[in-house]
């Protein structure tokens, strides 16, 4: 290691490949002797641009926080028992700005992140996790995190 980690920021979604992130946090962390800092960020910024009713909002940020809540539950039952020093974070904002602005302000040594694919459909409907950006301005290494490894596309054999 060219330096000691102390600190791993860790990025959640709540999905499956996120899940696999924060194990990988939590076996770098207890290997390390680290603190993780799960950081969530609730995008709810593409709502201002939906032509709905309020209402509607209100609905759909109501369920995204309670996609928070569930998420963070599961990642505290998970976490327990296992001896690793951690914070939960949870901010709304643009996903891509606030990932970046905790970065900054934290300066973690080690960023885990999961991956999420999307193809041109998905690109131009859902903003998920800047990777690009949050690659380019980290000031520390960045794990970024794929799905199962037997899902690998490419031919091993060959």
């Amino acid at each position: 290691m060219p330096h000691n980690v102390t600190r791993i920021l860790c990025l959640i979604t709540g999905d499956m490949v996120s899940r696999r992130a924060e194990d990988w946090a939590v076996f770098l962390a207890k290997h390390m002797g680290a603190k993780i800092e799960f950081f969530h960020v609730v995008d709810d910024e593409f709502l201002d641009g939906l032509p709905t009713p309020i209402d509607m909002h209100r609905e759909v940020d109501d369920e995204l926080d309670h996609l928070t809540r569930t998420t963070t539950s599961k990642l505290k039952k998970k976490l327990r028992g296992t001896g690793v020093a951690y914070e939960i974070i949870v901010r709304h904002g643009s996903s891509e700005t606030e990932i970046v602005k905790e970065c900054k302000e934290r300066k973690p040594d080690l960023i885990i992140m999961p991956y999420e694919p999307r193809g041109m459909l998905g690109f131009l409907l859902t903003k998920g996790i800047g990777h690009g950006r949050v690659i380019d301005d980290a000031c520390c290494p960045v794990l970024v995190v794929k799905g199962e490894p037997d899902a690998c596309s490419w031919d091993t054999t060959g």
